[in-house]
């Protein structure tokens, strides 16, 4: 199954909550947070940034691997993250990643 396509905007109209729709106002999520709107508003950005994220880490992964030169060396740390990102993204939260090969557990 895939997601919602991006982007993904919020809608802020000072409640409590903060809401995040999709493409033709499809409801995504509501973000709302104890510690009071201003922590709501900045957990709606970071859910509202999921899909940008989730492309920017493909594109990275994508990128190392289209690359030639770097089939002979070890995968960074970093593209280990975005891999890892990438599958909890996909809701594959039960897959570990190790070496850059993904084991499930």
């Amino acid at each position: 199954m895939e997601h919602t396509p991006g982007p993904w905007e919020i809608m802020d109209e000072g409640e409590p909550q903060v809401y995040i729709y999709g493409q033709n106002g499809t409801y995504i999520a509501e973000a709302s947070s104890d510690a009071g709107l201003e922590e709501a508003r900045t957990n709606a950005a970071l859910i509202a940034a999921a899909p940008d994220l989730l492309e920017a880490c493909q594109a990275r992964v994508d990128e190392w691997h289209s690359n030639m030169r770097n089939f002979t060396r070890r995968e960074p740390e970093s593209l280990k993250l975005a891999r890892a990102a990438i599958t909890k993204a996909k809701g594959n939260v039960s897959t570990v990643i190790d070496e850059g090969k993904a084991l499930a557990i």
